[in-house]
């Protein structure tokens, strides 16, 4: 098996844990709001979708919804997808399809998708749409995301630094 492929199939198994992980944290509370994202990846890290909970609930429902997450409960209400092609919604038939709105969607989550194809944890993007600026690399972006308030920052890819220095990749941590 190549490098590529094999790179290939590690970004693949880490977003299938990803959303695995995702699905089991989500919180179960019976209500059916969902977030409808942007149809194409934003540039900004303004929210590109909003989700309000319906603030209707049944008598049954009223006394559990009503109370306040434990301090060791997680809420998310925000989140951010940083990544390359992968992320931004390659090979998805619509955007609406892509599986970081499908994602958002399911659990309830304003998506904000910053992802790019060409961009890895060490590359921006250089080639026409994109520059360094318009298309960072992936700390970079987490880096806007956290100050821009999210509560989540799923990041895939990997795979466009094929090639770059490994002791610089072997090196890079998030900021």
């Amino acid at each position: 098996m190549t490098a590529r492929a094999q790179n290939l199939t590690l970004v693949a198994a880490l977003i299938i844990a990803l959303v695995l992980v995702a699905y089991a944290l989500r919180k179960d509370d019976g209500s059916t709001s969902a977030a409808s994202a942007s149809p194409s990846p934003s540039l900004s890290l303004s929210s590109s979708a909003s989700a309000s909970p319906s603030a209707s609930a049944s008598p049954s429902e009223s006394a559990s919804s009503s109370a306040s997450p434990s301090p060791t409960q997680l809420v998310i209400k925000k989140a951010a997808f940083i990544g390359d092609s992968v992320a931004a919604g390659a090979g998805a038939s619509t955007p609406s399809k892509r599986w970081t709105t499908l994602l958002s969607t399911a659990n309830g989550w304003t998506e904000t998708n910053v992802a790019h194809a060409q961009t890895g944890y060490l590359r921006a993007g250089s080639k026409a749409p994109c520059t360094a600026d318009s298309c960072p690399n992936f700390a970079t972006a987490a880096t806007a995301a956290v100050q821009a308030g999210v509560d989540l920052v799923i990041i895939t890819g990997g795979a466009n630094d094929l090639g770059e220095d490994p002791a610089t990749a072997a090196a890079w941590q998030p900021r």
